[in-house]
């Protein structure tokens, strides 16, 4: 009795302290996503091998680190494993070597694994609460993300599925590109908009196999859901499934222009640089997308004619040339709010992203990967006209207020047919606004959802005060422009 309640006390007590200090699941994610990294270096044609030596340099040591971390893990639990037997021989309640055939008695194995199970289950709701981002990958998911998000595969694998696309070669005019800069409500819009049956765009059932369309097509029609709805990293409430729409064609645009991604911000494309080779790429992605989330949502090959594809993608405000030269007959479609609740949005999200990709390198890389480079550690801003040089940091709130005037002063400055949105009109009035919207682009659906897109975000302006007063006049000035000009 005596040496099971000591091996039990000491057991629980040791196993806790394991599970509780060693952190083995953030220690092991990070290490494979730096050794998958590394792997996927290799297959990617776009950088040279002295670029490919350069990073594989920089990964390695923290491989070594990491490596030497969990070993030291394994050690520890190993050594708290044994202190059970070791606090009998000391007490001199047995000799040593009767002390340890306990460890392979069934009644103590059935108590090591049950006492395992319940520390493992209470440390794991502790993980889920303290997660910062719920869109996480495994570590096999994170393995094939890697694999494939390279150009050379998806470029290969873009080649194959021209294999099966006969059915969904058919054209469709008028695409619509939201595009502008983030927390401007563009993300309900979207789903707003891919509401409408013969409306298509990327969803994430597509990731990482972006430009396999019609053979992922295939294997969703034998695969459900089986993730959840939840809500998005970015704490906004939006909810996301598999079946949510989001910004994914920034990474045909890095197929081809990779040179244009500098450390710091982001090249415009202009209509001559655009070469037939991507017109035929980037059109013939966009048609299959739009025509086969269509007939998901029921429209007949025979309307593939009628259906159109919406893209939401904020880059694409440093292109809007070089969209032209592609889709004469575009749309654009600019969403906008508050100045300052919108930049005040922006700093939000720029320190939330910071401190996930701070703690989890795989989603710094997932970010990079899908050309979303709007906040966080691998922050770039648009090059839009002049380069955007003003002196302060992402840190602070009047460097997204900045960047808020020089980018909606540049739109205003287009001679394109462009659509400015109120986001606060959506909210407030959002039959009447999506209706006009509705029109802006030429279709003849009759806005009636039931569902609300459009919420106030109730975020307080506390720190108005402090904000340069010339700044705020310019963006408040450019502000009542575009609401003067919104459909």
């Amino acid at each position: 009795m005596i040496i099971s309640l000591i091996l039990g006390l000491t057991s629980s007590l040791s196993i806790g302290l394991a599970v509780f200090i060693f952190d083995f699941n953030s220690v092991l994610k990070k290490l494979t996503s730096r050794i998958f990294s590394g792997v996927a270096l290799l297959f990617d044609n776009q950088l040279s091998d002295f670029e490919k030596e350069t990073e594989l340099l920089r990964v390695a040591p923290s491989v070594l680190i990491l490596s030497a971390k969990l070993l030291g893990m394994i050690i520890g639990v190993a050594v708290m494993f044994c202190v059970g037997p070791l606090m009998i021989y000391l007490l001199k309640i047995e000799n040593l070597s009767n002390s340890f055939r306990y460890l392979i008695s069934f009644e103590y194995l059935l108590f090591l694994i049950t006492i395992s199970i319940l520390f493992i289950h209470l440390a794991s709701k502790r993980n889920e609460k303290n997660k910062i981002s719920k869109e996480t990958y495994s570590i096999i998911e994170q393995f094939i993300h890697n694999l494939i998000m390279t150009s050379l595969s998806l470029k290969f694998l873009a080649k194959i599925d021209t294999i099966f696309d006969r059915k969904y070669r058919v054209d469709n005019k008028n695409p619509i590109f939201i595009l502008g800069i983030p927390r401007s409500g563009s993300t309900a819009l979207l789903n707003a908009l891919y509401s409408i049956p013969n409306f298509g765009t990327y969803t994430y059932r597509y990731l990482p196999f972006l430009t396999l369309p019609c053979i992922t097509k295939f294997s969703l029609s034998f695969r459900k859901n089986k993730i959840k709805t939840v809500e998005r990293a970015h704490g906004d409430g939006h909810k996301i499934d598999l079946d949510s729409p989001e910004a994914f064609d920034e990474i045909l645009w890095k197929l081809y222009y990779p040179e244009i991604y500098n450390k710091s911000n982001i090249q415009s494309l202009k209509s001559d640089s655009i070469n037939d080779k991507f017109k035929f790429f980037f059109r013939r992605q966009i048609i299959k997308i739009s025509n086969i989330e269509s007939e998901r949502k029921g429209v007949k090959v025979d309307d593939f004619q009628k259906t159109r594809y919406v893209s939401k993608n904020n880059a694409n405000i440093s292109r809007i040339s070089a969209l032209l030269a592609i889709f004469p007959d575009a749309n654009f479609l600019v969403p906008f709010r508050d100045p300052l609740l919108q930049s005040k949005s922006l700093l939000r999200q720029h320190l939330l992203f910071s401190k996930m990709h701070k703690t989890d390198p795989f989603v710094l890389k997932y970010m990079n990967d899908l050309g979303h480079f709007e906040f966080g550690v691998n922050h770039k801003t648009l090059v839009l006209g002049e380069p955007f040089n003003y002196l302060g940091t992402p840190n602070d709130l009047e460097y997204w207020l900045a960047y808020w005037n020089y980018a909606y002063g540049f739109l205003l400055k287009q001679e394109v047919s462009i659509g400015f949105i109120s986001l606060n009109r959506l909210i407030n009035a959002e039959k009447e606004t999506m209706n006009k919207v509705l029109g802006f682009i030429g279709c003849d659906f009759s806005w009636k959802s039931s569902f609300k897109y459009f919420k106030d975000s109730n975020y307080k302006l506390d720190n108005a005060n402090t904000i340069n007063r010339d700044l705020l006049r310019k963006a408040y000035a450019t502000y009542n422009k575009l609401n003067a000009l919104s459909v």
